[in-house]
């Protein structure tokens, strides 16, 4: 059941659709979809309008599960689009050891793990491993024939190298997925680490932003530390953070994407990497 706001229209309470978008023609639009073993989000965007119409997102991993959940808008007809696997568990390797990347991931997390994803980042020289965990690419593909299959954490990273080329200085950036984040660390062009932590809570994410902040000899006090996805002006992790690195920012994302007047209310920084893979995509 559609319930009409002062801009928008709300499909489901995780769902947020621009009041002048036909939600029955889609087919010149483009749809991308970022899905981890928790759930997926996605967005919709139209040419004419140049600019997103409609985000959602929903805790279910399987395209069956999300088209119910979602009264079967996603059944629409699109015109392109892309898909990001986004795994908690994943890591910067070698390319050459690309066919050893099962046994990398599992020495790596202590536990025996196989590869889902390989990608070769040019922008860096290094290749990126994502482990396979509960989701089924194979069933996404199938309902969405037409999308192309991208990392989530790929697209962040040749991003911020476009963003850092010419750049001087620490650069650093946490994405937070409720059960765990991705760190970045650049200083000027250079990408010096990448790694995910299960997390907890906004405690554990302070204590390991302030262990690779120790390890990479950063300050806390006086760096400017970039905050994306699952935190909040106000909320715990916000208050947390406050008191611990002055400096701290929340990003809404690497490159900007223009909303539809409908989408007003969306919080950008929990959609960041859904975002960063759309302007990529456009």
């Amino acid at each position: 059941m559609l319930t009409q706001m002062v801009t928008g229209k709300q499909l489901t309470s995780d769902l947020i659709v621009d009041r002048e978008f036909d939600l029955s023609d889609t087919s010149r639009c483009s749809l991308f979809i970022r899905v981890n073993e928790a759930g997926f989000q996605f967005c919709v965007h139209d040419p004419e309008r140049d600019a997103l119409v409609a985000v959602g997102q929903e805790s279910h991993s399987h395209p069956a599960k999300a088209q119910e959940a979602l009264d079967g808008f996603l059944k629409n007809e699109f015109r392109k689009g892309t898909i990001a696997y986004h795994s908690s568990k994943a890591m910067l390797v070698p390319a050459e050891l690309e066919s050893e990347g099962d046994q990398c991931l599992s020495i790596n997390f202590g536990e025996e793990l196989f590869m889902e994803s390989f990608f070769l980042i040019d922008e860096i020289d290094l290749g990126f491993a994502s482990a396979k965990q509960q989701v089924d690419l194979s069933a996404w593909l199938e309902a969405f024939p037409f999308l192309n299959v991208q990392c989530a954490q790929v697209v962040n990273i040749e991003l911020m190298a476009r963003k850092h080329k010419f750049s001087n200085g620490w650069n650093t950036y946490v994405d937070c997925h409720g059960s765990f984040i991705d760190i970045y660390v650049w200083q000027g062009s250079s990408l010096l680490m990448y790694s995910s932590y299960e997390t907890k809570g906004p405690n554990d994410i302070l204590y390991h932003v302030a262990n690779v902040c120790q390890q990479m000899e950063i300050e806390m006090e006086s760096s400017i530390i970039n905050f994306s996805g699952a935190i909040s002006y106000g909320d715990a992790l916000d208050e947390l953070l406050k008191q611990y690195i002055p400096k701290y920012s929340i990003s809404p994302g690497l490159q900007h994407v223009k909303l539809a007047p409908g989408l007003s209310s969306v919080r950008k920084q929990h959609f960041a990497s859904l975002f960063n893979q759309a302007s990529c995509g456009l």
